[in-house]
């Protein structure tokens, strides 16, 4: 798919004017983490804040826009092999936290020592990555795309070229999921379906909705991956902020800054953390035996009851079902079943509503429910 087609899907379309909402400042948002490093929680309560607090290395923006200025200005007048060579081993150096001891620095650093001519190789990867034309075929043997080597296209096209790192890489999801929810789709759309890699130590940057389709998949080491997906944020990105220049409330000067805001914002979410893939797998309980000791827990109930509804919405603009009605499914008692499904949040942050419309007298036993999509 070229840009143009890209950017004119639909559903990619109606996303960038979400995006160009928040950029603008029309919209806002409710995220929080503790920071580990400052040993503080901080909270973002529109995008803007994560710009307005960004910090890395220890320094704040304008300290870090100093040494990326350097870095961009090298890669400008690098007129040598030699000097293209090492404006790519410092920006690795850079992208790494000022170390030479990750894995994210060494392996980057390694891979181009054995190139023949690392600045044609960049040079060639950059073209097909700044195409209008996505061609990723030889990322993964004769290019690279990586947390590591995005600092280094960014830095050769600093006007177009975002970074895309697992901290940006999970804002942006966590802004996509936010779309939909707001939109009421209970997938990730096609081409909104952008990769994501695992944070270090205890951050969470997989966000999900637990239960439902409002998840992503992961880059790990594919190239390709990671390459797509960055196109198609640079593309996104681009747009939203083009889109949200003559917005009064906003604030934002370039993509870099909105690119600094992301990736504040996607430190950690643990309220969005991916949970034991043997509670999310609903689909094959039909067809499941079931001991008379097996447990059926809350988390259970709820995340089989959504995929209920889920599929139920697909047919039509409501569904009704019974406890009695999981329980054939699960197994387990219909009170614990009822005390389960008394939880309106998790099925509200998936757009839906769900409501009692029949009870027995005692309150307990047989409950018939109905669920749509949320107004």
């Amino acid at each position: 798919m070229n840009k143009n087609d890209y950017l004119s899907n639909p559903e990619v379309a109606e996303f960038i004017n979400f995006l160009a909402s928040m950029i603008s400042g029309d919209m806002s948002l409710n995220h929080k983490y503790f920071d580990r490093k400052l040993r503080k929680e901080i909270e973002f309560e529109s995008l803007y804040c994560g710009f307005d607090k960004y910090h890395w290395n220890g320094s704040d923006y304008q300290t870090n826009k100093s040494d990326v200025d350097l870095l961009v200005k090298k890669f400008k007048t690098s007129n040598t092999k030699e000097s293209f060579y090492q404006a790519c081993t410092e920006t690795l150096y850079w992208g790494a936290g000022n170390t030479d001891k990750l894995k994210l620095y060494t392996s980057n650093k390694e891979w181009l020592d054995n190139v023949n001519d690392v600045q044609k190789n960049i040079t060639e990867a950059l073209e097909l990555l700044t195409n209008s034309n996505i061609d990723v075929n030889n990322f993964g043997n004769k290019y690279r795309s990586n947390a590591g080597f995005t600092k280094i296209y960014a830095f050769i096209k600093p006007d177009t070229f975002i970074i895309y790192d697992s901290r940006v890489a999970a804002a942006l999801a966590y802004l996509i999921i936010l779309f939909c929810q707001k939109t009421q789709r209970f997938e990730i759309p096609e081409y909104l379906q952008i990769k994501l890699a695992k944070g270090q130590g205890n951050s969470n940057r997989l966000p999900e909705i637990a239960g439902t389709e409002l998840k992503f998949k992961e880059w790990g080491s594919n190239h390709k991956a990671h390459a797509i997906s960055n196109v198609w944020a640079n593309w996104i990105i681009t747009e939203a902020f083009n889109k949200s220049k003559g917005a009064s409330r906003n604030k934002f000067n370039n993509i870099r800054e909105v690119e600094a805001a992301l990736f504040m914002i996607g430190y950690d979410f643990p309220e969005l953390k991916p949970k034991d893939d043997s509670k999310d797998k609903v689909e094959n309980y039909s067809t499941r035996s079931r001991s008379k000791d097996s447990k059926v827990t809350a988390d259970l109930v709820r995340t089989f009851a959504l995929q209920l509804i889920k599929e139920g919405l697909k047919k039509g603009p409501s569904i009704e079902f019974t406890s009695s009605d999981i329980r054939k499914e699960l197994g387990g008692d219909l009170t614990a079943i009822c005390s389960a499904l008394k939880k309106p949040t998790f099925f509200s942050q998936s757009g839906v509503t769900l409501e009692i419309i029949d009870t027995p007298p005692s309150g307990l036993g047989k409950v018939t429910y109905r669920a749509k999509k949320a107004a």
